[in-house]
């Protein structure tokens, strides 16, 4: 056996295809009128290889707002949803004393009989030469010291060689095989794509703080965040204990929460130790972190003590957390909220013709167990790196949810033009396409919002996923943003707008 901490390759256990049998036997007596297909995939199910001991299982679904309902029943038997950047499919780890025994991939039918991982699995058991320079990869990474974040990164090489001679002998054409995209990605600090994250964390280092960094760290990964803002009540305290908590999977902004009689603000960007004064003008405070490059961010707006709520000039400040999260009350959205978007709503319009809008954002301003990243803010930017990511705030674009179960895309097309979220649509004259695509949201109400109100709104179905579409023009809306709500009223993401011109 080969091992580094957290990561473990051991010689093929005969045992495992009778794991896996017992597993899947469970699952489908569970749920008969869900899984249209199950089998076992993954290393343990190729006969002689080398593998972690975990069995990994993927089962095909008519679709997969299904089996967000039954994740009850999913939980009975152990198996917990996993935040991933796999786009096309759901995840689900079931652990023994917090070791992983069981992955669960939920796919859909239609995508069945073209996943790599059963081609791959077919494909080495066909091929013992093949499994055998596999093996030898895996454990030549466990006796390197590989971290376990890098380690299915570093076996991309070859599984891509041998998943495109599998589809090629299928006649297929050859895929990427590295999957994780999008708003849940693990970045290496060098690409670009949608990261999300939590800008309002606090430790034991601030005041009713319970967790420590290496907690805090835990939590978000658990989570599926790729970023972090560490933003202590008026210290930096916790400031020296992140660079080896921090790695390639997640990133650490160092901040402060500058605690103030008149309101509360967040300093995004700051150096390792550095302390803004709470005690001196809100003013030089905020001109010492954008002089360091750094973001300055209207905290809890309407929060309900009296330092809570925001007196400052908001427009000196360059975003807004217009979602705070469960540290106020036990509820993910309330009426603090509700109010701190409606003043941010009803500014917009006159910022906007302005040209220059505060964005929005929201965190989880997290201080105890089990509230890190609801809410947190998915920011578009050009690589996981603090002056990326504050940059993509800056410019508003981003949109906010209320957990990783909510995905969410949105965009505007004018003829051959095309904007995102912050951005600016030059219509040139020609009518304006909306569109958004949301999952996650069962039931749930998505809602047009511009300058003129609300004009248009469309009920997602039961499964959670779903698209909208609305019409309009440059003469008639400045801005088009979404809101997405539950049933129940309560916020399930919001955007930043598209302007239009």
């Amino acid at each position: 056996m080969a091992s580094v901490p957290g990561l473990r390759v051991v010689d093929y256990d005969p045992a495992w295809p009778d794991l896996a049998v017992a597993a899947i036997t469970e699952l489908e007596r569970a749920l008969p009128d869900v899984l249209v297909a199950i089998e076992h995939i993954g290393s343990t199910a190729v006969p002689g290889l080398a593998a972690k001991p975990i069995i990994d299982l993927m089962a095909a679904v008519p679709d997969l707002g299904i089996v967000h309902q039954r994740e009850e029943t999913l939980a009975g038997l152990g198996y917990r949803r996993h935040v991933n950047g796999m786009v096309d499919r759901l995840l689900y780890v079931r652990a023994t004393d917090g070791d992983r025994t069981h992955i669960l991939h939920v796919v859909t039918v239609e995508s069945w009989p073209t996943r790599n991982q059963r081609m791959l699995r077919d494909h080495l058991r066909a091929h013992p030469d093949d499994a055998q320079r596999y093996a030898r990869l895996k454990r030549e990474l466990a006796a390197g010291g590989i971290a376990p974040g890098e380690y299915a990164r570093a076996k991309t090489g070859l599984i891509q060689e041998l998943t495109d001679r599998a589809r090629a002998a299928r006649g297929l054409p050859p895929v990427p095989v590295w999957e994780k995209t999008g708003a849940r990605a693990e970045r290496d600090g060098r690409g670009a794509g949608w990261f999300c994250g939590d800008l309002h964390v606090h430790t034991r280092c601030s005041h009713a703080g319970e967790l420590t960094p290496a907690q805090v760290a835990a939590a978000a990964r658990e989570a599926g965040l790729d970023f972090l803002a560490v933003t202590e009540h008026n210290n930096a305290d916790s400031h020296g204990a992140w660079e080896p908590l921090a790695g390639d999977d997640l990133l650490v902004i160092l901040g402060q929460e500058v605690v103030t009689a008149s309101g509360h603000w967040l300093a995004l960007g700051l150096d390792r130790g550095q302390v803004i004064d709470w005690r001196h003008d809100h003013r030089d405070g905020v001109d010492r972190v954008r002089r360091a490059g750094g973001l300055c961010v209207v905290a809890h707006p309407h929060a309900p003590y009296p330092s809570g709520t925001f007196e400052y000039p908001v427009e000196r400040f360059d975003a807004v957390e217009v979602w705070n999260g469960r540290w106020t009350s036990d509820l993910p959205w309330n009426a603090d909220n509700e109010a701190a978007l409606a003043d941010w709503g009803r500014d917009l319009a006159a910022a906007v013709r302005r040209g220059r809008w505060q964005p929005a954002i929201g965190d989880s301003d997290a201080h105890l167990h089990g509230q890190l990243g609801t809410p947190q803010t998915v920011v578009l930017a050009g690589e996981l790196s603090a002056d990326a990511v504050l940059a993509g705030v800056r410019a508003g674009r981003c949109w906010v949810a209320e957990s990783a179960d909510v995905r969410l895309s949105f965009t505007a097309r004018a003829g051959d033009r095309g904007a995102g979220i912050g951005e600016v649509l030059d219509t040139g004259g020609e009518a304006v396409a909306a569109a958004v695509q949301v999952s996650g949201v069962p039931s749930g109400t998505v809602t047009f919002h511009t300058d003129r109100g609300v004009p248009h709104r469309h009920i997602l179905p039961g499964t959670g996923s779903g698209s909208a579409d609305w019409l309009t023009s440059a003469g008639e809306s400045a801005f088009v943003r979404i809101e997405v709500r539950h049933p129940s009223g309560r916020m399930a993401a919001l955007t930043n707008p598209i302007i239009l011109i």
